[in-house]
């Protein structure tokens, strides 16, 4: 995703149930993420992308 210089995305916080943070932790530390943020990022736009070829993710 690109980002316009100097344009920061916004902060927000999350509450998800231990088994989902437990499984993003994994993926950070395998390295398929590069964060807890980055993980919650790519799940959404994915499900997103999903949603708008019509898909029931």
């Amino acid at each position: 995703m690109a980002r316009t210089e100097g344009r920061r995305k916004p902060y927000i916080t999350v509450t998800i149930p231990p088994e989902l943070l437990e499984y993003l932790e994994k993926k950070v530390e395998s390295r398929e993420f590069a964060s807890l943020a980055h993980g919650i990022e790519v799940c959404v736009l994915r499900y997103k992308e999903a949603e708008e070829r019509g898909e029931r993710p």
